[in-house]
């Protein structure tokens, strides 16, 4: 027992020194909060993705095998970060400071964070995973990779391989460990999420409201119910949430380094769900560098390149991996390719209410939710409207509404192409993909209430 959560302990360290060791290679300043989150969602994406790379040359996925890529690649960035005198700090002990520094009303809400935190971790532990989804096919995989030590294993129907590998492979790097249960990574991908709020809001803001942003989200009952459900919502929200953190910090400061990891964050995205919203991401950048930008200098052109490149790159592995097995799709699938047809035949039909209807549904499993904090937002905006006019609340406020209009278009498509049945069935997938808009207004409000209050002006502590 005590041996086999030592080892599950090491992975878990290794995973995490990783994406860190990653981003002391890219000279990234990052404070505490930021090597934790980033660090370890950077970490699962490179060691999951790495390991799926070698399972197609045989490699055998057993502990000695994981234990040595992982302790490999750290020693090689390790090594790396030495010659090129890059100095490494976890800034541990400054925990112990930020504690002490803290006022009443920040130690109540710090210890809500332990609370939801600490819920959700007796939650994961105690209780085995029973969600359909994850029994069937993403912790069923897992078990299946273990027995058969291979990323090949013994599918049955193309259900098995219908979504990427990632959480899967982090569910068989936790077995191979010894884990009976590896539902918990998750409150970790949780804990990510919540540090990588408090990181971003604290680059444009006051502590106080950095931390309250941060209690906000974790008490946030659709991203809290994520954190105990062994899915891939809540870790695909959190690759998009802290890819777009990147992403608005890249565009407004204009860093390389920035937005290498906002790439890499979005394909590891891909990697968890092989959903099209890096497109979206994609034609934002596009539609940011033409208006502000020329788009055939500054390099501008080289960025989405590389974006789309290394992006492309996943998706043509899972493609590869997917042809494989040679298991037919299912009859949706096979319609996949009449969707454009289907369309076309179908726009004749739109009237009125089948325009309200997919709005009626963003409202309620999207807007709903936040719509205080929207209005008030709003109200804000009116009031001081210099506030818009900073970069990081103009392009996160910019990409929120860029990202509402993908829904609204997307669901209007797939209105026109289904059922009346599928189409309510939509629901389930737009509170999916209503997380990561729903985070980011919880950040962008706070952003907004503290340049009102004044609290700190942006890039100048007061």
């Amino acid at each position: 027992m005590i041996a086999s959560i030592l080892k599950q302990i090491t992975f878990i360290l290794l995973i995490l020194f990783l994406g860190i060791n990653f981003l002391k290679l890219l000279r990234l300043k990052a404070g505490l909060a930021e090597k934790l989150s980033s660090g370890f969602m950077l970490g699962i994406g490179f060691s999951t993705f790495g390991l799926f790379l070698l399972g197609f040359v045989g490699y055998k996925f057993n502990f000695q095998n994981i234990l040595f890529f992982l302790i490999g690649v750290n020693v090689l960035l390790t090594l790396l970060n030495l010659m090129l005198k890059n100095k490494y700090s976890l800034d541990i002990f400054s925990v112990v400071g930020f504690f002490k520094k803290l006022d009443l009303l920040e130690k109540v809400l710090v210890g809500g964070i332990v609370f939801f935190l600490l819920t959700s971790l007796i939650r994961n532990l105690y209780w085995p995973i029973w969600m359909w989804d994850a029994v069937q096919m993403y912790d069923y995989r897992a078990k299946l990779i273990v027995e058969s030590q291979s990323i090949f294993f013994p599918a049955q129907s193309y259900y098995d391989i219908l979504y990427p590998l990632l959480t899967s492979l982090l569910h068989s790097i936790l077995y191979v460990a010894g884990s009976t249960n590896p539902q918990y990574v998750y409150t970790l991908v949780f804990f990510a999420l919540i540090m990588g709020v408090y990181a971003f809001v604290r680059k444009y803001s006051s502590r106080k409201f950095a931390i309250v942003a941060s209690f906000a989200v974790s008490s946030f009952p659709l991203v809290y119910q994520h954190s105990i459900q062994p899915l891939t919502n809540l870790t695909h929200s959190t690759f998009l949430v802290l890819g777009v953190f990147y992403l608005i910090i890249w565009l407004s400061k204009d860093k390389s380094k920035d937005f290498f990891v906002a790439t890499l964050l979005f394909s590891f995205a891909r990697f968890t769900r092989n959903e099209p919203v890096w497109m979206a991401v994609f034609a934002f950048m596009i539609i940011y560098l033409l208006i502000k930008r020329k788009l055939l200098k500054d390099k501008s052109i080289l960025y989405l390149l590389v974006f789309f490149a290394i992006n492309y790159i996943v998706g043509f592995v899972i493609i590869k991996y997917n042809q494989w097995y040679r298991l037919t799709p299912n009859k949706f699938f096979t319609d996949q390719f009449g969707f454009v047809e289907q369309f076309v035949l179908s726009s004749g039909n739109i009237n009125l209410s089948w325009l309200l209807d997919p709005l009626v549904m963003i409202f309620r499993y999207v807007i709903w939710e936040v719509f205080i904090l929207i209005l008030f937002t709003i109200m804000i905006f009116l009031k001081h409207r210099r506030i818009v006019l900073k970069s990081e609340v103009f392009l996160l406020s910019t990409f929120l509404l860029w990202y509402l209009f993908i829904l609204f278009f997307g669901s209007i498509f797939y209105r026109l192409i289904s059922t009346d049945i599928e189409f309510k069935a939509l629901s389930g997938s737009l509170e999916r993909f209503s997380i990561v808009w729903q985070v980011l207004v919880f950040v962008l409000f706070f952003l907004v209430l503290c340049g009102f209050l004044g609290e700190k002006k942006y890039g100048k502590k007061v």
